[in-house]
Protein backbone atom coordinates (compact mmCIF):
# COMPACT_ATOMS: atom_id res chain seq x y z
CA UNK A 1 0.00 0.00 0.00
CA UNK A 2 2.80 2.78 0.80
CA UNK A 3 4.30 1.54 -3.11
CA UNK A 4 0.63 2.42 -4.37
CA UNK A 5 0.48 5.88 -2.39
CA UNK A 6 4.18 6.67 -3.39
CA UNK A 7 3.10 6.07 -6.88
CA UNK A 8 0.05 8.66 -6.92
CA UNK A 9 1.84 10.84 -5.02
CA UNK A 10 4.22 10.98 -7.97
CA UNK A 11 1.46 11.72 -10.17
CA UNK A 12 0.09 14.34 -8.41
CA UNK A 13 3.71 16.07 -7.57
CA UNK A 14 4.42 16.10 -11.70
CA UNK A 15 0.63 17.34 -12.32
CA UNK A 16 0.45 20.35 -10.05
CA UNK A 17 3.98 21.63 -11.09
CA UNK A 18 4.06 24.51 -13.10
CA UNK A 19 7.40 23.94 -15.12
CA UNK A 20 7.71 19.80 -14.60
CA UNK A 21 12.04 20.29 -14.83
CA UNK A 22 11.57 22.58 -12.58
CA UNK A 23 10.15 20.34 -9.69
CA UNK A 24 12.34 17.34 -10.57
CA UNK A 25 15.46 19.29 -10.02
CA UNK A 26 14.11 20.95 -6.85
CA UNK A 27 12.97 17.60 -5.65
CA UNK A 28 15.44 15.18 -6.21
CA UNK A 29 18.67 17.64 -5.11
CA UNK A 30 16.63 17.78 -1.64
CA UNK A 31 16.01 14.14 -1.74
CA UNK A 32 19.49 12.62 -3.07
CA UNK A 33 20.64 15.31 -0.65
CA UNK A 34 18.86 13.38 2.45
CA UNK A 35 20.06 10.25 1.10
CA UNK A 36 24.00 10.79 0.78
CA UNK A 37 24.04 12.68 4.35
CA UNK A 38 22.08 10.37 5.75
CA UNK A 39 23.27 6.91 4.37
CA UNK A 40 27.14 8.61 4.90
CA UNK A 41 26.42 9.13 8.95
CA UNK A 42 24.58 6.06 9.26
CA UNK A 43 27.34 4.47 8.08
CA UNK A 44 30.22 6.51 10.47
CA UNK A 45 28.05 5.66 13.74
CA UNK A 46 27.76 1.58 12.68
CA UNK A 47 30.63 0.58 10.52
CA UNK A 48 33.96 0.74 11.44
CA UNK A 49 37.76 2.59 9.83
CA UNK A 50 38.84 -0.97 8.85
CA UNK A 51 34.65 -1.38 6.69
CA UNK A 52 35.56 1.99 4.97
CA UNK A 53 39.29 0.71 3.74
CA UNK A 54 38.30 -2.56 2.53
CA UNK A 55 35.10 -0.95 0.45
CA UNK A 56 37.45 1.51 -0.86
CA UNK A 57 40.71 -0.83 -1.38
CA UNK A 58 38.11 -3.22 -3.38
CA UNK A 59 36.98 -0.35 -5.16
CA UNK A 60 40.40 -0.03 -7.37
CA UNK A 61 41.31 -3.84 -6.81
CA UNK A 62 41.72 -4.23 -10.95
CA UNK A 63 41.98 -7.93 -11.85
CA UNK A 64 40.76 -9.39 -9.16
CA UNK A 65 37.99 -11.88 -9.70
CA UNK A 66 35.84 -13.73 -7.26
CA UNK A 67 35.38 -17.07 -8.19
CA UNK A 68 31.72 -16.92 -8.35
CA UNK A 69 31.13 -14.09 -10.50
CA UNK A 70 30.93 -16.54 -13.64
CA UNK A 71 28.50 -18.29 -11.97
CA UNK A 72 24.85 -18.85 -12.90
CA UNK A 73 23.64 -17.42 -9.53
CA UNK A 74 25.92 -14.36 -9.85
CA UNK A 75 26.68 -13.26 -13.28
CA UNK A 76 23.34 -11.94 -13.89
CA UNK A 77 23.44 -9.86 -11.11
CA UNK A 78 26.24 -8.36 -11.59
CA UNK A 79 25.52 -7.54 -15.36
CA UNK A 80 22.18 -6.37 -14.18
CA UNK A 81 23.88 -4.38 -10.75
CA UNK A 82 26.45 -2.56 -13.37
CA UNK A 83 23.47 -1.33 -15.48
CA UNK A 84 21.81 0.14 -12.28
CA UNK A 85 24.60 1.99 -11.49
CA UNK A 86 24.68 5.68 -11.91
CA UNK A 87 21.21 7.29 -14.16
CA UNK A 88 19.83 3.60 -15.44
CA UNK A 89 19.26 2.85 -18.96
CA UNK A 90 15.90 5.00 -19.14
CA UNK A 91 17.08 8.05 -17.85
CA UNK A 92 20.42 8.17 -20.06
CA UNK A 93 18.21 7.60 -22.75
CA UNK A 94 15.91 10.29 -22.26
CA UNK A 95 18.64 12.61 -20.72
CA UNK A 96 18.67 15.15 -23.70
CA UNK A 97 15.00 16.07 -23.24
CA UNK A 98 16.05 16.67 -19.80
CA UNK A 99 18.89 18.96 -20.73
CA UNK A 100 16.61 20.71 -23.40
CA UNK A 101 13.94 21.47 -20.44
CA UNK A 102 16.69 22.85 -18.54
CA UNK A 103 17.84 25.13 -21.20
CA UNK A 104 20.74 24.20 -21.85
CA UNK A 105 22.44 24.73 -25.23
CA UNK A 106 19.62 24.98 -28.16
CA UNK A 107 17.01 24.14 -25.46
CA UNK A 108 16.82 27.67 -24.65
CA UNK A 109 14.69 28.08 -27.64
CA UNK A 110 12.33 25.25 -26.44
CA UNK A 111 9.52 25.63 -24.63
CA UNK A 112 9.20 24.13 -21.02
CA UNK A 113 7.54 20.86 -20.50
CA UNK A 114 4.50 22.10 -17.97
CA UNK A 115 2.06 20.48 -15.22
CA UNK A 116 -1.23 19.15 -16.59
CA UNK A 117 -2.47 21.83 -13.95
CA UNK A 118 -0.61 24.37 -15.94
CA UNK A 119 -1.45 22.66 -19.56
CA UNK A 120 -2.74 26.41 -20.59
CA UNK A 121 0.44 28.18 -20.31
CA UNK A 122 2.25 26.06 -22.77
CA UNK A 123 3.71 27.85 -25.77
CA UNK A 124 3.50 26.33 -29.23
CA UNK A 125 6.10 23.96 -29.95
CA UNK A 126 8.01 24.52 -33.29
CA UNK A 127 8.20 22.25 -36.12
CA UNK A 128 11.66 22.59 -36.44
CA UNK A 129 15.13 22.52 -34.07
CA UNK A 130 17.73 24.99 -33.89
CA UNK A 131 21.30 24.47 -35.08
CA UNK A 132 24.37 26.79 -34.35
CA UNK A 133 26.73 27.86 -36.77
CA UNK A 134 29.67 25.78 -36.68
CA UNK A 135 31.74 27.66 -38.85
CA UNK A 136 31.56 30.23 -35.61
CA UNK A 137 34.50 29.92 -33.59
CA UNK A 138 32.54 31.77 -30.75
CA UNK A 139 29.59 30.02 -31.31
CA UNK A 140 32.49 26.57 -30.97
CA UNK A 141 33.98 28.21 -27.97
CA UNK A 142 30.30 28.47 -26.54
CA UNK A 143 29.70 24.46 -27.84
CA UNK A 144 32.95 23.21 -25.66
CA UNK A 145 31.78 25.41 -22.73
CA UNK A 146 28.98 23.58 -22.94
CA UNK A 147 30.16 20.28 -23.58
CA UNK A 148 32.42 20.40 -20.22
CA UNK A 149 29.31 21.41 -18.05
CA UNK A 150 27.22 18.37 -19.93
CA UNK A 151 30.91 16.19 -18.29
CA UNK A 152 30.97 17.47 -15.51
CA UNK A 153 27.63 17.04 -14.41
CA UNK A 154 27.52 13.37 -15.27
CA UNK A 155 30.80 12.91 -13.51
CA UNK A 156 29.17 14.51 -10.47
CA UNK A 157 26.14 12.46 -10.53
CA UNK A 158 27.96 9.36 -11.30
CA UNK A 159 31.12 9.44 -9.32
CA UNK A 160 30.04 11.67 -6.89
CA UNK A 161 26.46 11.14 -5.38
CA UNK A 162 26.44 7.25 -6.89
CA UNK A 163 29.72 6.61 -5.75
CA UNK A 164 29.26 7.93 -2.41
CA UNK A 165 26.34 6.18 -1.90
CA UNK A 166 27.17 3.05 -3.27
CA UNK A 167 30.49 2.99 -0.56
CA UNK A 168 27.70 4.06 2.21
CA UNK A 169 25.89 0.96 2.17
CA UNK A 170 28.76 -1.32 1.49
CA UNK A 171 30.12 -0.34 4.51
CA UNK A 172 26.91 -1.15 6.32
CA UNK A 173 26.53 -4.18 4.47
CA UNK A 174 30.06 -5.02 6.12
CA UNK A 175 29.30 -4.13 9.33
CA UNK A 176 25.97 -6.08 9.75
CA UNK A 177 27.41 -9.38 8.46
CA UNK A 178 29.86 -8.37 11.79
CA UNK A 179 26.54 -8.25 13.92
CA UNK A 180 24.58 -11.50 12.27
CA UNK A 181 26.94 -13.63 10.32
CA UNK A 182 23.65 -14.94 9.27
CA UNK A 183 23.22 -11.92 6.43
CA UNK A 184 26.01 -12.92 4.44
CA UNK A 185 24.19 -16.37 3.66
CA UNK A 186 21.34 -14.05 2.92
CA UNK A 187 22.66 -11.75 0.33
CA UNK A 188 24.64 -14.38 -1.11
CA UNK A 189 22.02 -16.59 -1.93
CA UNK A 190 19.90 -13.62 -3.65
CA UNK A 191 17.05 -13.09 -0.23
CA UNK A 192 17.37 -10.11 -0.79
CA UNK A 193 14.23 -9.03 1.07
CA UNK A 194 15.20 -11.03 3.95
CA UNK A 195 18.87 -9.77 3.73
CA UNK A 196 17.41 -5.78 4.10
CA UNK A 197 15.30 -6.82 7.46
CA UNK A 198 18.38 -8.61 8.84
CA UNK A 199 20.13 -5.71 8.24
CA UNK A 200 17.60 -3.41 9.72
CA UNK A 201 17.68 -5.85 12.78
CA UNK A 202 21.77 -5.64 13.19
CA UNK A 203 21.32 -2.01 12.91
CA UNK A 204 18.48 -1.85 15.29
CA UNK A 205 20.43 -4.16 17.70
CA UNK A 206 23.79 -2.09 17.59
CA UNK A 207 21.83 1.61 17.56
CA UNK A 208 18.35 1.11 19.13
CA UNK A 209 15.14 0.52 16.98
CA UNK A 210 14.98 4.23 15.13
CA UNK A 211 18.51 3.09 13.76
CA UNK A 212 16.89 -0.01 12.57
CA UNK A 213 13.67 2.08 10.79
CA UNK A 214 15.97 5.15 9.14
CA UNK A 215 17.55 2.13 7.67
CA UNK A 216 14.74 1.02 6.05
CA UNK A 217 13.65 4.49 5.70
CA UNK A 218 16.83 5.23 3.42
CA UNK A 219 16.31 2.07 1.30
CA UNK A 220 12.33 3.66 0.20
CA UNK A 221 14.33 6.47 -0.27
CA UNK A 222 16.32 5.35 -3.27
CA UNK A 223 12.84 3.61 -4.37
CA UNK A 224 11.12 7.07 -4.49
CA UNK A 225 14.09 8.84 -6.32
CA UNK A 226 14.31 6.18 -8.94
CA UNK A 227 10.41 5.78 -9.11
CA UNK A 228 10.81 9.90 -9.60
CA UNK A 229 13.39 9.86 -12.46
CA UNK A 230 12.26 6.63 -14.33
CA UNK A 231 8.59 7.79 -14.26
CA UNK A 232 9.36 11.53 -15.64
CA UNK A 233 11.99 10.02 -18.20
CA UNK A 234 9.64 7.19 -20.24
CA UNK A 235 6.58 10.20 -20.16
CA UNK A 236 8.75 12.53 -21.26
CA UNK A 237 10.35 10.14 -23.62
CA UNK A 238 7.11 8.92 -25.05
CA UNK A 239 5.58 11.97 -25.26
CA UNK A 240 7.95 13.60 -27.41
CA UNK A 241 8.58 10.86 -30.05
CA UNK A 242 4.44 10.71 -30.02
CA UNK A 243 4.14 14.65 -30.65
CA UNK A 244 6.35 14.37 -33.23
CA UNK A 245 5.84 10.98 -35.10
CA UNK A 246 2.47 10.05 -34.43
CA UNK A 247 -0.29 11.60 -37.09
CA UNK A 248 -2.90 14.19 -35.61
CA UNK A 249 -0.85 14.09 -32.18
CA UNK A 250 -0.06 17.86 -32.54
CA UNK A 251 -3.32 18.54 -31.59
CA UNK A 252 -2.80 17.97 -27.92
CA UNK A 253 -0.89 20.17 -26.15
CA UNK A 254 2.36 18.28 -24.96
CA UNK A 255 1.65 18.38 -21.47
CA UNK A 256 -1.35 16.32 -22.24
CA UNK A 257 0.27 13.80 -23.48
CA UNK A 258 2.73 13.96 -20.80
CA UNK A 259 0.21 13.33 -18.28
CA UNK A 260 -1.70 10.79 -20.51
CA UNK A 261 1.78 8.48 -20.01
CA UNK A 262 2.28 9.00 -16.66
CA UNK A 263 -0.98 8.70 -14.90
CA UNK A 264 -0.97 5.15 -17.80
CA UNK A 265 2.26 4.10 -15.92
CA UNK A 266 1.08 4.34 -12.89
CA UNK A 267 -2.25 2.50 -13.10
CA UNK A 268 -0.03 -0.12 -14.35
CA UNK A 269 2.38 0.05 -11.50
CA UNK A 270 -0.34 0.08 -9.28
CA UNK A 271 -1.51 -2.86 -10.90
CA UNK A 272 1.88 -4.94 -11.06
CA UNK A 273 2.00 -4.23 -7.18
CA UNK A 274 -1.44 -5.15 -6.56
CA UNK A 275 -1.92 -8.33 -8.96
CA UNK A 276 1.25 -9.04 -10.51
CA UNK A 277 4.11 -11.63 -9.91
CA UNK A 278 3.97 -13.47 -6.59
CA UNK A 279 7.25 -13.42 -6.19
CA UNK A 280 7.06 -9.61 -4.94
CA UNK A 281 9.46 -6.90 -5.34
CA UNK A 282 12.15 -8.76 -6.39
CA UNK A 283 10.48 -10.22 -9.77
CA UNK A 284 10.06 -6.54 -10.63
CA UNK A 285 13.67 -5.72 -9.63
CA UNK A 286 14.67 -8.58 -12.12
CA UNK A 287 12.73 -7.31 -14.58
CA UNK A 288 13.87 -3.29 -14.16
CA UNK A 289 17.58 -4.93 -14.49
CA UNK A 290 16.87 -6.34 -17.40
CA UNK A 291 15.85 -3.46 -19.13
CA UNK A 292 18.42 -1.16 -17.90
CA UNK A 293 21.02 -3.49 -19.37
CA UNK A 294 19.02 -3.88 -22.76
CA UNK A 295 18.44 0.18 -22.85
CA UNK A 296 21.71 0.92 -21.61
CA UNK A 297 23.34 -1.23 -24.76
CA UNK A 298 20.30 0.24 -27.07
CA UNK A 299 21.08 3.79 -26.42
CA UNK A 300 24.96 3.06 -26.55
CA UNK A 301 24.18 2.46 -30.80
CA UNK A 302 22.00 5.31 -30.46
CA UNK A 303 24.41 7.44 -29.64
CA UNK A 304 27.24 5.81 -32.54
CA UNK A 305 24.60 6.12 -34.97
CA UNK A 306 22.99 10.16 -34.61
CA UNK A 307 26.45 11.63 -33.36
CA UNK A 308 28.57 10.25 -36.60
CA UNK A 309 25.70 10.50 -39.38
CA UNK A 310 23.55 13.53 -37.93
CA UNK A 311 25.80 16.06 -36.38
CA UNK A 312 27.95 18.26 -38.48
CA UNK A 313 31.74 17.37 -38.57
CA UNK A 314 33.40 19.74 -36.29
CA UNK A 315 31.05 18.89 -33.42
CA UNK A 316 31.08 14.93 -34.05
CA UNK A 317 32.88 12.65 -31.21
CA UNK A 318 36.29 12.17 -31.18
CA UNK A 319 37.31 8.24 -31.97
CA UNK A 320 38.07 7.75 -28.23
CA UNK A 321 34.90 8.55 -27.23
CA UNK A 322 32.96 6.31 -30.16
CA UNK A 323 35.36 3.52 -28.71
CA UNK A 324 33.82 3.81 -25.21
CA UNK A 325 30.59 3.84 -26.12
CA UNK A 326 31.05 0.88 -28.75
CA UNK A 327 32.45 -0.88 -25.76
CA UNK A 328 29.47 0.02 -23.70
CA UNK A 329 26.78 -1.22 -26.26
CA UNK A 330 29.23 -4.53 -26.78
CA UNK A 331 29.20 -4.97 -23.05
CA UNK A 332 25.85 -4.53 -21.93
CA UNK A 333 24.08 -5.97 -24.70
CA UNK A 334 26.91 -8.88 -25.26
CA UNK A 335 26.74 -10.03 -21.53
CA UNK A 336 22.73 -9.96 -21.64
CA UNK A 337 22.90 -12.50 -24.60
CA UNK A 338 25.78 -14.36 -22.79
CA UNK A 339 23.32 -14.33 -19.64
CA UNK A 340 20.29 -15.89 -22.02
CA UNK A 341 22.28 -18.00 -24.14
CA UNK A 342 24.98 -19.16 -21.29
CA UNK A 343 22.55 -19.70 -18.02
CA UNK A 344 19.24 -19.41 -19.84
CA UNK A 345 18.44 -16.64 -17.10
CA UNK A 346 17.93 -13.09 -17.67
CA UNK A 347 19.96 -10.30 -15.41
CA UNK A 348 19.00 -9.59 -12.40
Amino acid sequence: MTACVALVLVGVLFSLARVIYNLLENVLAILIGLLVVGTAVIASFVGSWDDLVSTVTGMFAFGYMPSGVMTEVWFPIVVGAIAFAGPSGMQQMWYTLHLRDSGAGMGAYIPKLRGLRHAGEEEQMPNRGFMFDTSDANELRKWKGWRRWVTFDALLLFWGITMLVTISFTVLAQSAVRANPDIRGLIESGEREAALSAMSDAFSFAGGSVLGGIFLGFIALIGLNATLGLFDSFSRGQADMTYFFVKGARRVKMSHLYAGFLWGLITFGILILLFGPVDGPGSVLDILAFLSTFAMGCYCLVLLLVNNRMLPRPIRPKWYSNLIIGFGAVFYLGMLFYSLIRFGVVVG
